[in-house]
């Protein structure tokens, strides 16, 4: 494919700063796994040279982190492939596609500042990239790009044509417009007061509070029937992450 020609002039760019940037190296690849995921599909076999985009799944996790996987077609990493994520950060038109994170098959990494101008040689932070031939996947922390509640992204890649290096094939996703990803965080795990109830029923008020229930241990006790809860850890009222952990501790009644 060769429409959507912002995207050549960017590439162009990009590949050439990539090439300058080798020397430091691949990105570290992307070390954890989020939620609230959604897959953005692609139609496959429209791509004769450039790597071919089957579909992108985007995530992301309560403490911020983002994570943009590129599925592609199998095929043996060339050194000339080129695979970016544009990121319109704010959705404004007026600065569309804030952002590039890029991949090379050289290894090579980039985190690009794409609007007003190409920047490349702002903190890389958090980024982390790695490209395989199945996959291209790119982390983040949403404040590092200016996402809060959502964004819109399309992405692109490219391979030079053998008869004419000057020029490249590409593959585009969506072939127009843009996906739109909504950030989703989990509501948390505020720790509710079950002292005193049965088991069954802390349960539930735990479940309906965004908390799984942890270790569950038994002690004597002179005040609290049994089977009925003495206390828990943490205490009531503590934050936790959605579905945090609450350590039980249940009467099992008057010692003999």
């Amino acid at each position: 494919m060769t429409s959507r020609s912002p995207l050549l002039v960017v590439t162009l760019c990009l590949v050439a700063v990539l090439t300058a940037a080798a020397a430091r190296g691949a990105g570290n690849a992307p070390g954890r796994s989020a939620v609230n995921g959604v897959t953005f599909r692609d139609v496959t076999g429209d791509s004769l040279l450039a790597p071919d985009i089957d579909s992108i799944r985007v995530e992301n996790d309560d403490a911020g982190l983002l994570i943009i996987q590129v599925r592609l077609v199998p095929r043996v990493p060339a050194a000339t492939d080129f695979i970016a994520v544009f990121i319109d950060s704010d959705r404004a038109a007026a600065t569309e596609r804030e952002w590039a994170m890029a991949a090379t098959g050289l290894g090579t990494t980039l985190l690009c500042r794409t609007a007003p101008a190409i920047d490349c040689a702002v903190p890389q932070g958090s980024f982390r990239a790695a490209y395989t031939g199945e996959a291209a996947t790119f982390s983040i922390n949403r404040a590092d790009i200016g996402v809060d509640d959502g964004f819109d992204f399309w992405v692109g890649t490219s391979a030079p044509r053998p008869d004419d290096p000057s020029m490249s094939d590409n593959d585009f996703a969506p072939a127009e417009g843009q996906f739109s990803y909504e950030v989703v965080i989990s509501p948390p795990c505020i720790v509710p007061n079950v002292r005193g109830r049965t088991l069954a029923s802390a349960r539930s008020a735990l479940g309906r509070a965004n908390c799984t229930v942890g270790r569950i241990a038994r002690r004597a006790s002179t005040t609290v029937p049994k089977g009925r809860l003495i206390s828990t850890t943490p205490r009531a009222g503590a934050r936790l992450a959605n579905r945090g952990r609450v350590n039980l501790v249940v009467s099992s009644g008057r010692a003999r």
